[in-house]
């Protein structure tokens, strides 16, 4: 390509032919995703570099073609020419700012005054392997053409920091034109391909160490070509992919973004503080994706003629930039924006200024929970300390995520009898697309306020919500429900004893402690307790009906119940993680333990991609990691013809758990079990492909569906009811 572009390029000029070469996946997904990834750096955020990182996925084996196959070997074996003319070539601009001196119109050889356009320092080399967490996966470097491409692109639009003008542009062309290449910025450029597996990367290696050792002798290119499947590890091979392994074949290729949130830290010596993660994903890449840039590009050479630089030979961001990524997009290749985030880094700080900004986010975190300054200082819940490194991290963002807790609260969670918050957002009245910061569990901690301030604002006997949610979990122990049932008789003969004489005060105890079906052997042990903390004998010696008496037991029997509530509710939020905090408090019914286990692999997976809330498709994710996939899950997957991409979520699950719920419902269950999440999982990526709505009870009698409940009832008689590891 290089050297058609030093042979050439002139002529093209002279002739108005305008060559465009790398219109394959090389380098179109690399070109697009990094001016993708640069374009979400909103001033005066600045990219300092642009990792991308290849990874190849398939249910069956990874194949590629021979030629691919070829041309890297061939490769190796002409990298001294390509070198060699590299060098012979006048020396272009790399990405820099051109000051001073202007090019010399006469010359080839152009001579420049250079200043350093792409803040801060040049990128680490790093390790020969590479573990990028964030991401999940290992990398190594990639020796591909995409940098190369992307170099000179960046090159040409340094050159020509409005794009290059088109041979007959319109002027409504030119500047749609000129707005996108403004909002693209320079950036170092590497590529790295990875793998789930260390094994994997251990094969690229081999791989990499064949082509390199034997590709440079012609009987070492003759070993490579004649046996490319032996000396590729099966991944090359001379007849290609079958039907189904391109099929089944996907690619996805991650862009991290590092540089700075404002333009003015990027001195040579500072590190990025602003991380920036993108993703360009689609079909298999050879014979599916390939063809589909190579036809996008062709299509805007055939209809946007004029619109396009007169003649010369490019790369193709450089000329079809502006309008390739929606076409692309429409043509199942998508572009994703992951995760945008601000690092603290804690290596500036002091110790002692680290350990008052942990201190402080403790704070945070109780007063999160509606605790007071008092309760804040004795800590009495046992509320763990937040996780030093993420928070940290998080920091510049929580005065932020503060204001947008209270801004959620005051306007979806107004205190009001009767709302019940986890239903309203399931049923998609509560909208949480105003809150781009929040997450799940900071969802999850504002409803918690909001259950703690309807505590305080009315009568306990008003919030069967609170007290069903701090209470049933008592009655999960059969010594305290045997308990409870033989204080029971005594504690309702107490409460007549005390009953108060006049209509108004028995209204009004009443009001107070009457008992619910679900909670009423605690609230009752309770009110025992209470009364019981009275010294008996000596109220045997003064009127039952004082007043003062009467409201002294009112007032005690209040403190008790309101206490045992609240620890409940805080001695839970100390064990189980937040983000379960949907299914502890139980508007969506009764889930097993492996459904809360399923909900916490779902998250993790969610933390891996780095997106803000659980959904379907991190649900998908988890049951890879459970004993389900032993059962037909990927014959109920391929009957209702689901092409499970990972995208990031818009809300909580709430709706799935409704989904789930209703399933369980209809098989009679009284319990979610993983199943019935597997099949709502489904259900709802099945009825997000669907045009038309899909019905509930319809889905769940197709023949898949009730095969793969048949295979759960066998699996579960024959090893056990646990579907968890």
């Amino acid at each position: 390509m290089e050297r058609m572009e030093a042979k050439y390029h002139e002529k093209a000029v002279e002739t108005g032919s305008l060559v465009v070469s790398a219109c394959g996946f090389d380098s179109i997904p690399a070109e697009m995703g990094v001016m993708f990834n640069t374009r979400q750096w909103v001033a005066p955020a600045v990219p300092n570099r642009v990792d991308a990182y290849v990874s190849l996925e398939s249910d069956k084996r990874i194949v590629g073609n021979f030629a691919t196959y070829e041309s890297a070997v061939l490769g190796v074996a002409n990298m001294d020419k390509l070198q060699e003319l590299r060098r012979s070539r006048p020396k272009r601009p790399r990405p820099v700012f051109l000051t001073g001196l202007s090019p010399d119109p006469v010359g080839r050889r152009v001579h420049y005054i250079l200043v350093p356009k792409i803040p801060g320092p040049a990128p680490p080399k790093g390790p020969v392997i590479e573990h990028q967490e964030q991401i999940g996966l290992k990398a190594v470097k990639l020796p591909s053409a995409d940098a190369v491409v992307v170099r000179r692109t960046l090159v040409t639009l340094m050159e020509n920091p409005h794009g290059l003008p088109g041979a007959n542009e319109s002027a409504e062309h030119a500047e749609k034109r000129e707005a996108f290449w403004s909002s693209v910025k320079p950036a170092h450029f590497g590529v790295k391909i990875g793998s789930k597996s260390l094994l994997g990367i251990y094969r690229i290696i081999g791989v990499g160490l064949f082509l390199g050792l034997l590709g440079q002798t012609s009987f070492g290119r003759w070993l490579l070509l004649k046996f490319p499947s032996f000396f590729s590890f099966g991944w090359f091979r001379k007849n290609g992919p079958s039907e189904d392994e391109v099929r089944s074949a996907s690619f996805k290729m991650w862009f991290v973004g590092y540089g700075y949130s404002d333009s003015s830290l990027a001195s040579q010596n500072s590190k990025p503080d602003m991380q920036i993660i993108t993703r360009v994903m689609g079909p298999e890449i050879g014979y599916v994706t390939t063809p589909i840039a190579l036809i996008q590009c062709a299509l805007i050479l055939l209809s946007q003629r004029e619109n396009l630089p007169k003649g010369g030979v490019f790369t193709p961001g450089i000329v079809f930039g502006p309008d390739l990524q929606e076409r692309l997009q429409e043509n199942g290749i998508s572009f994703d924006l992951i995760s945008k985030e601000q690092k603290f880094i804690t290596s500036l700080l002091a110790e002692e200024e680290q350990d008052r900004l942990k201190h402080e986010l403790i704070l945070r975190d109780i007063r999160r929970l509606g605790m007071s300054d008092m309760e804040v200082a004795e800590n009495r819940f046992k509320v763990d300390p937040p996780t030093p490194k993420e928070d940290l991290e998080r920091l510049h963002c929580y005065q932020k995520i503060h204001a947008e807790c209270n801004s959620c609260y005051n306007k979806l969670l107004p205190p009001k009898y009767g709302r019940d918050p986890f239903k309203l957002v399931a049923e998609g009245k509560i909208n949480l697309d105003g809150f781009p910061l929040l997450r799940e569990q900071d969802i999850g901690r504002v409803f918690k306020g909001y259950l703690s301030d309807m505590k305080r604002t009315l009568p306990l006997c008003h919030m069967p919500w609170v007290t069903d949610f701090g209470l049933t979990i008592c009655e999960q122990s059969d010594s305290f429900k045997k308990k409870c049932l033989e204080f029971e008789k005594t504690a309702r003969d107490v409460l007549l004893e005390f009953e108060p004489p006049d209509e108004e005060s028995k209204m009004k105890t009443s009001l107070e402690f009457r008992p619910f079906p679900s909670c009423a052997p605690a609230l009752n042990e309770v009110k025992l307790k209470a009364v019981n903390k009275l010294d008996m004998p000596e109220l045997e010696k003064l009127s039952i009906y004082s007043t003062e008496l009467k409201d002294d037991l009112v007032r005690m029997m209040e403190c008790s119940m309101e206490v045992m509530v609240k620890e409940r509710l805080y001695d839970l939020r100390c064990v189980h993680n937040a983000v379960t905090v949907a299914l502890e408090y139980g508007p969506f019914g009764s889930f097993s333990d492996d459904v809360f286990e399923l909900v916490r692999i779902a998250d993790s997976c969610r933390r891996v991609r780095g997106h803000r809330y659980i959904s379907k498709h991190h649900f998908r994710s988890a049951f890879k990691l459970t004993k389900i996939e032993d059962c037909c899950i990927k014959e109920l997957v391929k009957c209702v013809r689901l092409r499970l991409f990972d995208k990031p979520a818009t809300c909580p699950p709430y709706r799935l758990y409704m989904s789930a719920r209703a399933i369980a419902d209809i098989h009679g269950a009284k319990d979610v079990e993983l199943e019935h999440m597997v099949v709502a999982t489904i259900y709802g990526l099945e009825r997000g492909r669907q045009k038309k709505r899909v019905d509930l009870n319809d889905f769940t009698k197709k023949k898949c569906v009730k095969k793969f409940f048949a295979d759960v009832e066998c699996y579960k008689k024959k090893y056990g009811k646990r579907l968890l590891p």
